[in-house]
């Protein structure tokens, strides 16, 4: 079987399994949609701080709780591959003639469109909020590509500790991690208004490009170098996560 064929077999059997599992698609939306929510209306004085950028906090935090989103959304991946590898599904597939990385790329396309639509949801449920994307229809496609780089960045690390551990409480642990990638951005808070102390993490973490480039989509109409830079930073993180995967299913072959 062909590599493009096989990806695109795997993808689409993945994307019928996600339907089956309605807790994690819940999950995955609701703790974000809460916490929008919750800090828009509990933080919305702090627009007023001088040189804040925008008027509605709202739409300042957009961009944090669409990376949390894709974040959530990808962190199952390696739980699923523990649950395969035990039930001895994962083994079948790897004694079919597949080429290893499309049984990695096809699981994490899937979490990739999977967290292109729910960063969709988000903004659906942000126009009450009184938030809208500038950059109109192309606008609305760099924030679901931008989001559809994050979660598969992190469905490939999850997904390379899930077939290194085979332990589905060690992944499970590990899914916090995510956490202080989402917060140590511009995400809540701009750059200026940061302790110089944290500053120099922010910028030195990846994710704060990314949301930064989906703050100058929603709130820029034309396209800048910080919309380079998110790309450059998403696809970056992306081939890094599809890398790890790979490599990890390969050393099985090892074993």
């Amino acid at each position: 079987m062909s590599f493009l064929t096989a990806t695109d077999e795997l993808l689409r059997k993945t994307l019928r399994q996600f339907p089956r599992v309605p807790p994690d698609i819940v999950q995955a939306l609701a703790i974000p949609l809460f916490l929008f929510a919750l800090f828009s209306l509990q933080m919305a004085a702090v627009s007023r701080l001088p040189g804040f950028p925008t008027e509605n906090y709202a739409q300042f935090l957009l961009p944090q709780i669409i990376v949390f989103t894709a974040f959530t959304s990808a962190n199952g991946a390696g739980y699923g591959l523990v649950l395969e590898a035990k039930s001895g599904y994962l083994d079948k597939l790897r004694a079919m003639p597949i080429p290893r990385a499309s049984i990695v790329l096809g699981r994490l396309l899937a979490v990739g469109l999977r967290a292109m639509a729910q960063a969709l949801l988000v903004l659906a449920v942000a126009f009450p909020f009184g938030i809208r994307v500038a950059g109109g229809v192309l606008g609305v496609v760099g924030i679901l590509l931008l989001a559809a780089c994050v979660a598969i960045a992190w469905a490939g690390i999850m997904s390379m500790l899930g077939l290194l551990t085979r332990s589905p409480e060690a992944v499970e642990a590990s899914t916090v991690l995510f956490i202080p990638l989402t917060y140590l951005t511009t995400g809540a808070m701009p750059l200026a208004l940061m302790s110089p102390a944290v500053q120099g993490v922010v910028r030195a973490n990846p994710v704060t490009y990314v949301v930064e480039g989906i703050r100058a989509f929603s709130l820029d109409a034309g396209l800048s170098v910080v919309h380079l830079e998110a790309f450059a930073s998403g696809l970056a993180m992306a081939l890094v996560g599809v890398a790890l995967a790979t490599w990890a299913m390969r050393r099985l072959d090892t074993r």
